[in-house]
């Protein structure tokens, strides 16, 4: 899979892949797992950034949606 993957990217220019599971959670899991570190190790998956989350490092917009955000207002309410 490393293979084909940078393949594309050197043949086709390809920036980005959307990529879906057949089996779940098992074929995430094995993707993050065994072709994520090989892609890395081959300097063509970045490393993650320290300390960030997902949603930091792919849009820069911290940690939380913001408060006006239609999906905010779902937060579950803490009272203390």
């Amino acid at each position: 899979m490393a293979d084909e993957l940078q393949r594309w990217v050197a043949k086709a220019d390809v920036d980005g892949f959307n990529l879906s599971s057949v089996i779940r959670p098992g074929g995430v899991r094995d993707f993050v797992r065994l072709v994520s570190p090989e892609l890395r190790r081959r300097g063509v998956l970045a490393e993650p950034a320290e300390g960030q989350s997902f949603r930091e490092t792919v849009l820069s917009a911290g940690d939380r949606l913001t408060d006006n955000h239609y999906a905010a207002r779902f937060r579950r309410r803490r009272s203390f």
